[in-house]
């Protein structure tokens, strides 16, 4: 049972992540410029840009409020990188 409300969480992290919000328009703007493939690569490649800017942007100003300091978040980020590392070459873990 536990597994299922870990599983249930990390969809809903995935629906939420950056990354994935971040390719909604490349995907709906793909889909919206129809007509010539020039338009389409115009869309889509705007598109793109603009919402990395737009959620970088966010990324940004949402942690700057809660005045965490930007080294704690390297430092998060490699702990989880290593310990992804380790559960991968020791699957027991």
């Amino acid at each position: 049972m536990i597994l299922f409300f870990v599983a249930l969480l990390a969809g809903v992290l995935t629906v939420f992540a950056p990354c994935t919000l971040a390719l909604l328009p490349i995907i709906v703007g793909g889909t919206l410029a129809g007509g010539t493939s020039i338009r389409r690569a115009v869309t889509v490649t705007v598109s793109l840009g603009l919402s990395v800017i737009l959620f970088t942007f966010i990324l940004k100003v949402s942690t700057s409020f809660i005045m965490v300091p930007q080294s704690f978040w390297h430092i998060a980020s490699g702990v989880i990188i290593i310990l992804v590392g380790l559960a991968m070459v020791f699957p027991a873990i």
